[in-house]
């Protein structure tokens, strides 16, 4: 196809133009879902997929977006896997020790089914909170006593910016939430100046690799950044300590 500029706002800087330079149709708008049965997976609703570019700060999103399921019945855990097991722990432990967490509360935004809070309290963290209407810690084995971790099954709002922590954890959760600009600020607010929390705040934001939307991919993945200098965080007022590209 020809790339088109068209007038949309970007949701992570709010440039009012993108350049769509990918289009499909019909694709399933979800592929992390377990179905009972083949007709429901057959029948399972489509979109479209238009990916459009932002020429001020790099941002990819699906500009034709349409908000899809995300329940219990979201199945995104990759703990089965005992290779990236060993990696998430060993990243849990480097990010307690180099950020001074041990015996400090942690709070993660889109903590899936747990296990990424649970192994940095097993690190040393002292206590974690995780948010995520998917959450299902009682699947998780650890000898963490249950009072040293707080699970709430739902979306991250302005309803939980009380809640406060030392850190603030934003794991492969940025590429599912749309207004993503928005949410940043949104967290961002909610750090805010209280004492005990750094004032630059502290995320971890994981998108997917432009080049994982290939056309199989369902329409709810379907943004990441390719500046992220230059998108979210720093249109948030939250400093980037670290940033690194994955080829």
């Amino acid at each position: 196809m020809s790339r088109r500029t068209i007038e949309h706002a970007c949701p992570a800087c709010g440039n009012p133009q993108m350049d769509v330079f990918f289009e499909q149709r019909a694709i399933p708008t979800n592929s992390c879902l377990l179905l009972d049965t083949r007709e429901e997976a057959e029948g399972f609703p489509r979109g479209d997929l238009e990916l459009g570019f932002c020429h001020r700060c790099g941002f990819l999103s699906n500009v034709v977006f349409d908000a899809a399921e995300y329940s219990q019945r979201y199945e995104e855990t990759q703990g089965f896997s005992k290779l990236f097991v060993e990696w998430a722990k060993g990243l849990a432990a480097r990010w307690v020790d180099k950020y001074d967490l041990h015996g400090k509360r942690v709070l993660e935004i889109g903590c899936g089914k747990g296990e990424f809070l649970v192994w940095m309290v097993e690190a040393g963290a002292g206590h974690g909170i995780g948010i995520d209407p998917g959450v299902h810690p009682e699947r998780i084995e650890t000898t963490v006593a249950p009072d040293r971790l707080t699970w709430i099954k739902d979306f991250y709002s302005e309803d939980y910016s009380h809640l406060a922590a030392d850190a603030v954890v934003c794991r492969h959760t940025l590429e599912h939430i749309h207004p993503v600009g928005e949410f940043m600020r949104m967290v961002r607010a909610a750090i805010g100046d209280r004492p005990g929390v750094r004032s630059d705040g502290w995320t971890s934001p994981t998108p997917p690799r432009p080049r994982r939307c290939e056309p199989s991919c369902s329409t709810s993945w379907t943004r990441t950044c390719t500046r992220p200098k230059r998108c979210t965080t720093s249109r948030s007022s939250i400093r980037a300590i670290r940033t690194r590209t994955h080829r």
